[in-house]
């Protein structure tokens, strides 16, 4: 965690965090940053989200051919049970 906050620090020119007893706390330029990065993170997730529900949606699409006597009589019962 502390390499990849280091090389975020390093990528910005930034500081976000300081040093508070034991711990860290975030700098002005770190409380600045977070808000846009809970945005991105926010979105990465929206991302993974409908990408997830776009397969998911592929996989409940039927498709059915039939010659017209099929299509009337035979295909309405295809369809019912697939629903």
């Amino acid at each position: 965690m502390s390499a990849a906050l280091a090389a975020l620090e390093r990528e910005l020119g930034a500081k976000l965090t300081e040093r508070d007893g034991r711990g860290l706390k975030p700098t002005a330029a770190g409380r600045a940053y977070a808000p846009y990065a809970e945005h991105v993170l926010g979105l990465l997730e929206q991302g993974s989200r409908a990408a997830r529900e776009a397969v998911d949606d592929a996989r409940r699409t039927l498709r059915v051919s039939a010659v017209a006597s099929a299509a009337e009589h035979f295909v309405p019962l295809v369809i019912k049970v697939f629903a």
